[in-house]
């Protein structure tokens, strides 16, 4: 299993954004591997943890942030203290400056053919316009996944110059066929936007994870029990702790809270009622049913 770091980093000249990312590399050197000649002031490293799995927590904490998202870029319009919420829920070792060095020996300038075959492990996994590529700790070139050369960042860092138009266009046809089946654009997006605390929008930004990836919208009503049971199964087996609940279970309330917004919001409505006798198509308070359906 491997271990890295996961990272939050501020610019002076790029306020109210942050750069969320992970590194097998310590915080302060992807920091001042950032600043390029392009960059106006240095990175600052707001806070980091060496954790196991560096790369699948990067990923989880990124969708959960995703409506707060650039496109295509690690950097995020967000506050730190949500995104600390975030760290503080994430099982690793707290990063302080100065810690977890790692010695690193200044290279010479590589010829194009050498370049290809760089060690792998100084490669850091990116997105650029929803497309992952690969990123060179040390040259800050950019590769396909297959390790193949194919263009540099421009000044500001917001756009590839490719090596090649054939480059340039498998980008394009690979966006393409992305944004036909953008996960991005699922119903947590719009529901998470009026959440103000962070603990809420953690919770919902989870169920409504589950529903899109292991539910689906049906006639056919479940009760909130057996929902409950499988989003627990759900959770449990998530690369990232993205909760602080006793016991490591989620809490039942805010499971309900969330499963009864999306009800509201889905083309059949919420309708209940207090006592057994007064039940709704959706069933009574103690007994909550839903119209989705376990795949």
């Amino acid at each position: 299993m491997t271990t890295g770091y996961i990272y939050v980093l501020s610019n002076d000249d790029m306020p109210g954004l942050l750069k969320i990312g992970m590194t097998e590399r310590s915080p302060e050197e992807r920091a001042k591997q950032l600043f390029t000649t392009g960059v106006p002031s240095p990175f600052k490293v707001q806070r980091a943890m060496k954790v196991r799995e560096p790369l699948k927590k990067e990923r989880k904490i990124h969708e959960i942030l995703s409506e707060h998202r650039l496109p295509g870029r690690e950097f995020f319009r967000v506050e730190l203290k949500m995104v600390n919420n975030l760290f503080d829920l994430t099982e690793g070792t707290e990063w302080t400056e100065g810690t977890e060095r790692t010695e690193r020996t200044e290279r010479t300038e590589r010829t194009e053919e050498t370049e290809e075959t760089e060690d792998k492990s100084s490669f850091e996994e990116i997105q650029f316009e929803g497309i992952y590529y690969l990123e060179n700790n040390d040259s800050g070139k950019i590769y396909n996944t297959k390790h193949v050369f194919v263009g540099t960042w421009n000044a500001v860092c917001d756009d590839i110059i490719w090596e090649s138009e054939e480059f340039r266009d498998q980008h394009e046809n690979i966006r393409e066929k992305t944004e036909e089946t953008d996960i991005y654009e699922a119903t947590s997006r719009a529901n998470m936007e009026k959440i103000s605390r962070p603990e809420e929008c953690i919770m919902e930004g989870l169920v409504y994870r589950w529903i899109e990836f292991e539910t689906e919208e049906s006639e056919t009503l479940i009760e909130f029990q057996t929902l409950y049971d499988t989003f627990v199964e759900w959770c449990v087996e998530m690369p990232v702790d993205c909760w602080n609940w006793k016991d490591n279970i989620p809490d039942k309330k805010g499971v309900k809270a969330s499963l009864k917004k999306w009800q509201e919001k889905s083309k059949f409505g919420l309708e209940y009622g207090k006592k057994k006798a007064d039940a709704g198509p959706n069933g009574y308070t103690a007994k909550l049913k839903f119209n989705l359906k376990l795949i």
